[in-house]
């Protein structure tokens, strides 16, 4: 009786030892922190290389808004990759101090921001932009665009590094765009497009 009764000590000092030597692992960190984004200017009708992508952002101008409302510019684009690998174009958007975010790009743009570019490809076409949507409220536009910019921005893969390029927008394409009438969905129908494929004006 002893003897089991010492066993029994045994075991629960060994249980309780095993316990107080348990270590719990540190989880590793989350994902470091992405890099500083470089930034830049750009100019209509400049080259700009990004990355192994030159970038020419040729017009900007008005177009009709879109059925809920939302403002919209054509943006004639081309980009050439530079490089013997797959790279993308930038990612676009237009920003206004209104708001944080920048508005969206439309389906049926000939120019695709963040679409894939393979090597020595040179893609060159229409960017649809919308206006950002107004905070707190997203089924409406900011109702103005102060400090209008169109931003464009590549990412390199490995580093996650970001570069930013940034093109002003003149005031009176904004005022244009506010004032435009209610326009079609996009993408518009063949009918609806020029031979170049810029939208026809009605």
């Amino acid at each position: 009786m002893v003897r089991t009764s010492l066993l029994r000590v045994v075991a629960v000092a060994i249980a309780f030892s095993a316990i107080g030597c348990s270590k719990t692992q540190a989880t590793p960190d989350a994902a470091a922190p992405l890099p500083t984004p470089t930034q830049g200017r750009g100019q209509l009708g400049s080259t700009i290389s990004m990355m192994g992508v030159d970038v020419t952002m040729m017009s900007v101008v008005a177009y009709t808004q879109n059925p809920s409302g939302f403002p919209r510019l054509v943006v004639a684009m081309r980009s050439e990759n530079t490089t013997d690998r797959m790279l993308r174009n930038p990612a676009a958007e237009l920003q206004c101090d209104e708001g944080p975010d920048g508005g969206d790009w439309y389906n049926g743009s000939t120019w695709e921001a963040d679409g894939l570019l393979p090597a020595g490809n040179v893609n060159e076409g229409q960017l649809y932009l919308g206006f950002p949507a107004k905070p707190g409220a997203s089924d409406y536009p900011v109702p103005t665009c102060t400090n209008p910019q169109i931003v464009m921005t590549v990412t390199n893969d490995s580093t996650r590094q970001q570069h930013l390029i940034k093109f002003a927008v003149d005031p009176s394409v904004i005022q244009n765009a506010i004032q435009a009438p209610i326009g079609p969905e996009l993408p518009l129908r063949n009918s609806a497009l020029n031979d170049n494929g810029t939208p026809a004006q009605s």
